[in-house]
């Protein structure tokens, strides 16, 4: 739809960016939502591409398109986060446009069928009763039933997701906020663009800003809330970037002529020919030096993902690090007996009995304030013949919200848990006490108001460290969010992340 130049540009930013190496690689249903919602976008596009004399598209496979974007749109609603209902908006208008409502309305009877109805039923059998959850979501988040809604997880002022856009993005996200003027002042230079409308490339674009902007006025913020419209970011970007290097070529043509200034000369007048060609060779100079330009910014780009890419690996992988050694080196995957435990340990004071009535013996695997950097489950091992092996929690300055186990019965996920609440209030019955625990994961700083655990020698020692950034004792935003060769570590602060084993 836009073109090949653009379109590689466009695979370059998304190929090297942070965000995606951030986005792409995590469970979330943002993340879900980001590749199908992406994927709808592309085969709209195709099927927008369809009505130029150049598509290579048939009536029947053009149509196909459609289909599946209405089929991969309605299924990033569906199954990943509902609030991407406002992207699909802009598709829906323009396929009923096109198609008539009846026609559209037909075609999103089939995702319905094969994916919403699906999961209802499902929802029926883990629930025990009819659940609509991606209502249930919208209705937390938009309607007066309760007080506080999103906000009470914490909000952020507005230049949030700028900030976090330029971390992931750098100078393509900067490129894109300029797009939308650069279209409209410099539409004579907008090259294979020019072959399509002004609406229907800012209708495309549209989804981005619409977003961007939404996102930016909701109080409370968070970064995977922008991951549905990263590949758009990369594409405004791309746009941007070929836009500017059309305007230099031009400038360019314009200031040194080009060959057509020659043919108009008389032959016979060496010097103005001359003077001409010589025009005609520095014009060639100056469009090797856009070239050069254009390979600079696309290496600066590279570049500074890079360096924010492997700063969030040395500064924030400790969490992933410690789990995946619990796992594998200490618990063994879970494939251990009590008494090999025991022996490998030198002493049962980390096997406690379990509380869910059963002859199994329970390994408790405790967090504090790092709660919130708890990756999943799937970094403890599985239950075996002996043991459970569990996530619990011990009290921290942190006096919000804690999430809860389903029960162990075999209804449990049918079963409404206790002492739950909308009001991000603090419950107790999450806790359980230090001396309880087999283990403790615990990042020790300095500034911290819970107890320094690694400090209680005669209750804990110290079987696993590594370093992780402490955030609010490095002072400067810049370093920690790029990574520069000894400057870097040079003003970062760095504590331990631990594993601690009951003594």
């Amino acid at each position: 739809m836009f073109g090949r130049e653009i379109s590689r540009y466009t695979l370059i930013f998304m190929l090297f960016s942070p965000a995606f190496f951030l986005s792409g690689s995590n469970f979330l249903p943002t993340s879900f939502s980001m590749t199908t919602f992406m994927a709808a976008y592309g085969f709209w596009m195709l099927y927008q591409s369809s009505s130029t004399p150049l598509s290579a598209l048939s009536p029947n496979e053009s149509n196909n398109e459609a289909i599946y974007s209405v089929f991969l749109s309605a299924t990033s609603v569906f199954m990943g986060w509902p609030f991407v209902i406002v992207l699909v908006i802009p598709i829906a208008l323009n396929l009923m446009i096109r198609n008539g409502f009846l026609k559209v309305f037909m075609w999103a009877l089939l995702p319905v069928i094969a994916v919403f109805i699906p999961m209802i039923l499902i929802d029926y059998q883990y629930y025990g009763k009819w659940v609509i959850a991606i209502y249930n979501i919208i209705a937390y988040n938009f309607t007066s039933n309760h007080s506080g809604g999103s906000q009470l997880y914490g909000i952020e002022d507005w230049p949030f997701y700028f900030i976090n856009a330029f971390i992931n993005y750098n100078i393509v996200f900067l490129f894109s906020l300029l797009t939308i003027p650069l279209l409209i002042i410099f539409r004579k230079w907008s090259g294979s663009l020019k072959n399509l409308t002004m609406v229907s490339i800012i209708y495309t674009l549209c989804p981005y800003y619409i977003w961007f902007g939404f996102m930016t006025y909701l109080p409370h913020k968070e970064e995977r809330f922008l991951f549905v419209i990263y590949p758009f970011i990369a594409l405004a970007g791309s746009i941007s970037f070929y836009i500017g290097l059309n305007i230099l070529n031009a400038i360019i043509l314009k200031i040194g002529g080009g060959d057509s200034d020659i043919k108009k000369k008389k032959k016979n007048d060496d010097f103005k020919l001359k003077r001409k060609q010589q025009q005609h060779y520095n014009v060639n100079i100056y469009h090797g030096l856009v070239n050069l330009l254009k390979y600079l910014i696309i290496i600066c780009f590279i570049l500074l993902s890079v360096s924010r890419i492997y700063s969030t690996y040395v500064n924030y992988t400790a969490p992933f690090n410690t789990l995946t050694h619990l796992n594998n080196n200490v618990l063994l995957n879970g494939n251990i007996s009590i008494s090999k435990f025991s022996n490998n340990n030198n002493n049962n004071n980390n096997i406690l009995k379990s509380n869910n009535n059963n002859n199994k013996k329970s390994i408790n695997i405790c967090i504090g304030k790092e709660w919130h950097r708890y990756p999943s489950n799937f970094f403890l091992p599985n239950d075996n013949n002996e043991i459970e092996f569990n996530l619990k929690f011990i009290e921290s300055d942190f006096k919000g919200h804690l999430p809860k186990p389903f029960s162990a019965l075999p209804n449990g996920t049918a079963i409404i848990p206790t002492n739950m609440n909308d009001q991000n209030k603090q419950e107790f019955d999450r806790y359980i006490k230090p001396n309880e625990c087999s283990y403790i994961i615990d990042f020790d700083s300095p500034t911290q108001k819970e107890e320094h655990y690694v400090n209680d020698t005669s209750n804990w020692k110290v079987i696993y460290s590594t370093k992780f950034l402490d955030a609010a004792a490095s002072a400067s935003s810049l370093y920690r969010a790029f990574w520069i060769p000894k400057l870097s570590n040079q003003n970062n602060v760095y504590n331990n992340y631990y594993i601690l084993e009951k003594i």
